[in-house]
Formats: C-alpha cells, structure tokens, sequence
C-alpha cells in the first residue's frame, strides 16, 4: 500500500507541472502578434498609392518566443482577408471583391511559426512578377489596378498556437483594418 504523504507528493506535483505549463504557454501567447498591412511594390508600409500603382496586402504572425510553433490550416476563417471596400457616403458597402481566388489550398497540416521567426501572409492586388506572392494562395485574380478612392480592408479572426499537436494558446479575436487611398 502506498503511504499517503507520497500520494499527496505526487498530487501536489502534479498540479504544479500543469501550472507551470500553463505559465510557459501563457508567456508564449504574450510573444505572439499579428499585423495586417498594406504595402507598396517596394515593400514599405503606406496608406497612400499613385494611381497605376499596386497594392500588397501583408498579414505577418511574428514569434518572439524561444519555442516554435504552429498554426492551423486554414490559419483563419474568415472569407473576408483582403476584401476590398470603398469608403464613402453612399458607396460604403461597395465590395470591389479580393486579390485572389482561393487561399489555403495547397497545404496539408499546419504552418511554421519558427522561435524568434514570422509566417507571412501577402498578396499583390495586381498579379505581378516583381512582388512575392506566398504560396497560402492558388492564384492572383485581378488585371487591373485599383482606381482612384479611398478604401479599406477587414477581417476578423483569432489566431490559435499549437505545441505538440496540442492547442496552447491563441491570439485572441480581434479586427484587423487596413485603410488606404489611391490618388
């Protein structure tokens, strides 16, 4: 028969390890962000393109951690990454439709998110040799720039982290929104 000071030891212990566990996943979460931008063919940030010019939608998952990660596939669910609408009074709901056909459609399992690496998400809205389109997507859509207007892009989604085929953690739902202007 097992003593009961040892059974309360190994109780005791237990209940530690999971705590610890838990903390680790929870300093991990705390070193994963996600931002969703626009960018020029020259990669720079900017809220503002000449007409004529593409735009490049980003979304990058950064992990400052020391663990790598994973993330599922589709990383989110949302049908509405890169959709993009036209601001104005009357013309607010105005889909102009998103840079691509399909996304998510060659992968079997999940994505890398590397220790102290990113997982990058981007796509031009004009299919174009010179600008690095990520392979999450089947094909580019448009032929034609944006015209001149003012625009925006939303999606909402939480993001989940997994370690060991085991969720640990996610980025928590929230609204990513870029906006931009064509002049």
């Amino acid at each position: 028969m097992i003593p009961y000071k040892y059974m309360a030891i190994a109780a005791i212990s237990s209940v530690l390890l999971l705590e610890g566990c838990k903390e680790d996943a929870d300093i991990v979460q705390s070193q994963v962000e996600a931002r969703f931008v626009v960018l020029n063919t020259q990669g720079q940030q900017t809220s503002v393109f000449k007409a004529g010019e593409n735009v490049v939608f980003r979304l990058q998952i950064t992990n400052q951690s020391d663990q790598t990660l994973m993330l599922d596939n589709p990383i989110f669910l949302d049908q509405r990454f890169c959709e993009v609408r036209k601001r104005g009074s009357s013309a607010e709901q105005i889909s102009l439709g998103k840079p691509y056909n399909s996304i998510f459609c060659t992968y079997q399992g999940g994505h890398v998110l590397p220790a102290h690496g990113s997982q990058t998400i981007q796509i031009p809205w004009v299919a174009d040799s010179t600008v690095l389109t990520t392979t999450h997507f089947c094909s580019v859509l448009h032929k034609q720039f944006l015209p001149v207007g003012r625009y925006y892009s939303s999606f909402t989604t939480p993001i989940a982290l997994y370690q060991n085929n085991e969720q640990i953690g996610e980025i928590p739902e929230r609204r990513y929104t870029v906006e931009f202007e064509v002049r």
